[in-house]
């Protein structure tokens, strides 16, 4: 569950790098689900905004595909 909402956070924004996105996570994630964009219970919540840069870097690896960046989760590589 972690896994796809923090997929959904970085699709949301722009695909930010974990160094750039985890001191924001603890913003970010309540915005986003107050404008409805994000609905996540507490726990995962919890995991989401205490995740730390090195966790979101080892999630996702970042390829270039025609001048777009696209994630690709590694699922078997989380330790959320």
């Amino acid at each position: 569950m972690v896994v796809g909402t923090l997929r959904s956070v970085l699709e949301l924004s722009g695909w930010m790098c974990g160094k750039r996105l985890a001191p924001f996570l603890k913003e970010l994630v309540p915005a986003l689900e107050e404008e409805g964009a994000l609905r996540i219970d507490d726990e995962v919540r919890e995991q989401l905004i205490t995740m730390s840069a090195a966790t979101i870097d080892r999630v996702c690896v970042y390829s270039s595909d025609t001048n777009a960046q696209v994630a690709t989760l590694r699922l078997s590589q989380v330790h959320c």
